[in-house]
């Protein structure tokens, strides 16, 4: 299984310009800790801390608010995942 995931262009720099990474993953969570395999410096750039993320970060997954599933919100092969950066 394949998500795409999109980082927001102020991490750009974190990966050499890379903004989309292909996860594994059930979850935006699960998603989210592949990435963190492979950039363990996204961890603190997302302020991503016990299955949370920074308040001003907002999840989509094809191009939806998560809401309140919040990281636990399931994703399938296919599927986006989008961080925007903005405020809480």
């Amino acid at each position: 299984m394949s998500i795409k995931l999109y980082l927001p262009s102020r991490f750009y720099y974190l990966w050499e310009g890379k903004q989309v990474f292909d996860v594994t993953g059930k979850t935006v969570a699960e998603c989210l800790d592949d990435l963190v395999r492979l950039i363990p410096l996204m961890k603190k750039a997302l302020s991503y801390v016990s299955g949370a993320l920074d308040p001003h970060i907002k999840v989509l997954v094809n191009q939806k608010d998560v809401g309140s599933e919040g990281l636990a919100r399931k994703v399938s092969d296919g599927d986006e995942i989008h961080f925007v950066l903005g405020t809480a």
